[in-house]
């Protein structure tokens, strides 16, 4: 139950990742089998609701891709109800100061490193385990309150923002194999 984003920020490492705006598991298979580090279920925008969050979700289970949530807002029942349905990691947006940040980064922790609260859960196993899922958990969360672009574990550039901003446009694909031949030399 290792978190390879969370690893991969620590270490200052570059990740390429996806957000998800279609409300079907296959678009996150899709993402997954690209090769994506992360793909993150977008509930701020669009359509998408926690049921199919959660869908999306077990459709990267099966794949080495992290998957995130950009929370609609920055709420404790949000905040506690996409970890439970299995987010590894959160985008939590509309945080206005660092005491709210550091509120949204308890929220998202058991005690005693926060105050989430325990529940029979997809991403606690449904109970089976609760000493380990408690460890696990707080050594593997990845939380990022937004405050503009910076997050409390790292930096996220949104992917409309930085390709047309910065004039890729459609070029997404030779941006991904570029990373990979690098990875491979």
């Amino acid at each position: 139950m290792k978190n390879k984003l969370r690893r991969a920020l620590l270490d200052r490492q570059v990740t390429l990742g996806s957000w998800i705006q279609i409300g079907h598991p296959a678009s996150a298979e899709v993402l997954a089998r690209a090769g994506f580090d992360w793909a993150c279920v977008d509930l701020e925008h669009g359509a998408i609701d926690l049921a199919t969050t959660a869908d999306n979700f077990r459709g990267l289970a099966g794949f080495d891709c992290v998957p995130v949530a950009r929370l609609p807002l920055n709420d404790p029942i949000w905040i506690h109800r996409t970890l439970d349905a299995g987010a590894r990691g959160l985008i939590i947006p509309m945080v206005k100061s660092a005491a709210e940040a550091e509120a949204a980064v308890r929220e998202a922790k058991y005690p005693p490193c926060g105050v989430r609260g325990y529940g029979y859960s997809r991403a606690n196993l449904y109970g089976a385990d609760w000493g380990r899922i408690r460890k696990v958990c707080a050594r593997n969360l990845i939380s990022g309150a937004r405050v503009g672009a910076l997050f409390a574990s790292g930096v996220v550039l949104e992917p409309i923002t930085l390709l047309l901003g910065r004039g890729f446009g459609t070029r997404l694909g030779q941006i991904r194999n570029e990373k990979r031949n690098k990875e491979n030399n």
